[in-house]
């Protein structure tokens, strides 16, 4: 695997996969979470960085697109173009905007669901099938924001509204992850037996994989927040799964490891 221009590309079996980072930057500390104190994250994050030589103050925008060989399937859409590199960096790694056939938006916070359409109403992949949970696009239309008006509400015709849990295509399986908003999901990706679990913003740092119960000012329901985060990192410390985040440093792919009664994040190239 390599990572070069926000441009990496890995396989799953069969199926070829690329991330692609929209967007990323060094912080001068990492993020603050509502109940741990900044030394308590401070001393976390150190302690990462100092194991691992990952840096724990770098946060990314990481967007997975999957050719399964049937399907070509994007997973959320970033910032825009005014704020991204999505749409610049999709056709540099040689995959047009009309190839691609589905777009899966995991949750749809602002910086996931901002090119899906264009400033017109347009959809931005013109032939795709775009999906979105039902009890997600319920929470976000009930009240609907500028964003949601512009970049959802405007191709509502294109939008497909599926349960929480299931196949979403050949291969690629949602599974629920509510808690930062209510209806996000993770996917987990097989081929050819090998899997990759896409955790979308079940956590946004590193430390979280060590302190599951840590949680943003922006997460919809903390308590059962927590509980899809510690379930998930359970399940792929456990059947030992690839996994891939939103947010983690540029390409966010690692490996849970069981650490005592916890977890560590163990980063991958």
């Amino acid at each position: 695997m390599s990572a070069t221009e926000g441009i990496h590309r890995f396989n799953v079996g069969s199926f070829a996969c690329v991330m692609l980072q929209d967007g990323g930057r060094t912080v001068t500390q990492p993020r603050t979470f509502v109940n741990a104190s900044e030394d308590e994250v401070v001393a976390a994050a150190q302690a990462y960085t100092d194991a691992t030589g990952d840096p724990a103050n770098v946060t990314s925008i990481n967007i997975l697109f999957v050719d399964t060989g049937e399907h070509r399937v994007l997973v959320d859409t970033g910032n825009g173009p005014e704020n991204g590199r999505l749409l610049d960096l999709l056709p540099a790694a040689g995959i047009a905007l009309d190839s691609i056939d589905t777009v899966i938006i995991t949750h749809a916070h602002g910086d996931h669901i901002q090119a899906t359409a264009d400033d017109d109403g347009n959809p931005r992949f013109p032939n795709a099938r775009y999906v979105i949970t039902d009890a997600e696009w319920a929470h976000w239309t009930r009240e609907p924001g500028d964003v949601i008006q512009a970049r959802l509400l405007t191709i509502e015709d294109r939008f497909e509204q599926v349960p929480t849990e299931g196949e979403i295509v050949p291969g690629i399986t949602a599974i629920p992850a509510p808690g930062h908003t209510p209806g996000q999901i993770a996917l987990l990706i097989e081929s050819e037996g090998e899997r990759l679990l896409h955790v979308a913003d079940v956590f946004h740092h590193q430390v979280q994989v060590a302190y599951p119960e840590w949680y943003l000012s922006f997460d919809n329901d903390p308590e059962t927040g927590t509980s899809s985060r510690r379930h998930l990192l359970d399940l792929a410390a456990r059947e030992g799964l690839l996994v891939s985040t939103y947010h983690v440093g540029f390409p966010g792919m690692g490996r849970v490891q069981v650490v005592g009664e916890s977890w560590r994040w163990e980063p991958e190239t």
